[in-house]
């Protein structure tokens, strides 16, 4: 989508094509680096993301989703005052215009010499090699929103610690997952030995949850 171009012509065709095809638009994303230790790279993506706030508000959205950037020359501390600099105007724009800010938690790693740390600020804060500095992903915790289809409603299901690192309670394997998905499509993963349910490999049929995976009955309504 071109933020630049958009006129309420346009806009009006966008919401009728989602309303045709019967899908709406939660957000806009646009992840650029607003810390870049080119100054000038950094005010094209301030001044476009600016852009792409205008054009939510313009479809009626709610949120643009975006990251923090990072000065990767800098240490983490040392970008703390340019950050403020930064964001602390956007956000003001943003709200200005009845927009809220998603801030991606991830350390967007673009070429192998960017580990650890990315150009993020917003994610975990340590890194779990030896004499690492920065920080990383999240490898062992991660959160999956469901909703109707016999999901229980206003339910909590697992626990992290308070970095959201590692798992302290009520672990849900990725089997488990897709067991409990299929249980709700009303399909027993043990007995998905159909062709077109399984694939061929190593000279056997898999299913989706292979040879494990039980049902997460607590979040089931």
């Amino acid at each position: 989508m071109d933020v630049t171009a958009l006129t309420q012509a346009r806009d009006d065709d966008i919401n009728a094509l989602c309303a045709r095809h019967v899908v709406a638009l939660s957000a806009l994303g646009y992840y650029p680096n607003a810390l870049d230790p080119d100054s000038e790279v950094a005010r094209h993506c301030v001044a476009h993301l600016k852009k792409v706030i205008v054009a939510a508000q313009k479809l009626g959205l709610k949120t643009v989703n975006t990251f923090a950037g990072r000065d990767r020359t800098k240490s983490v501390d040392d970008n703390w005052p340019r950050f403020l600099r930064t964001w602390r105007p956007l956000i003001t724009f943003a709200e200005d215009h009845g927009i809220r800010s998603g801030i991606g938690n991830c350390p967007m790693l673009f070429t192998r010499d960017e580990w650890p740390g990315g150009k993020n600020l917003m994610t975990k804060p340590f890194n779990t090699a030896k004499d690492a500095k920065g920080r990383e992903h999240h490898a062992q915790a991660f959160t999956c929103w469901m909703a109707g289809g016999g999901v229980r409603g206003g339910h909590s299901h697992g626990e992290t610690d308070e970095f959201g690192n590692t798992i302290v309670g009520d672990s849900v394997h990725v089997h488990d997952l897709h067991a409990t998905i299929l249980h709700l499509l009303g399909l027993d993963h043990t007995r998905l030995t159909y062709r077109r349910l399984t694939y061929r490999h190593a000279g056997r049929d898999y299913r989706l949850t292979d040879v494990y995976g039980t049902a997460v009955k607590g979040i089931l309504a």
